[in-house]
């Protein structure tokens, strides 16, 4: 079964198991980025290092991560919103 990046993934979430770009899902195997948690944390700095992933689907996969926050994250923003 194959899972869209816009559905709310967990960070656990095999890469092989997301549909993404075939050049991104390359770029992430050869960096040995196995989870949808190791793409969020991955710095821009890091992925200009890897070989044949461009500033465009950089800024694509950030676009899509960035829509999604892993639970630890939308853990810590639910608490500063309601200020408890």
């Amino acid at each position: 079964m194959m899972f869209d990046l816009g559905s709310d993934l967990p960070d656990d979430t095999l890469v092989e198991m997301v549909r993404l770009p075939t050049r991104i899902r390359n770029a992430a195997k050869f960096a040995g980025l196995k989870t949808i948690g190791d793409l969020r944390q991955t710095t821009d700095k890091t992925f200009a290092s890897i070989p044949n992933l461009g500033p465009g689907s950089v800024k694509w996969l950030r676009a899509q991560l960035s829509e999604r926050l892993s639970p630890a994250t939308a853990s810590s923003s639910a608490t500063k919103a309601t200020g408890k």
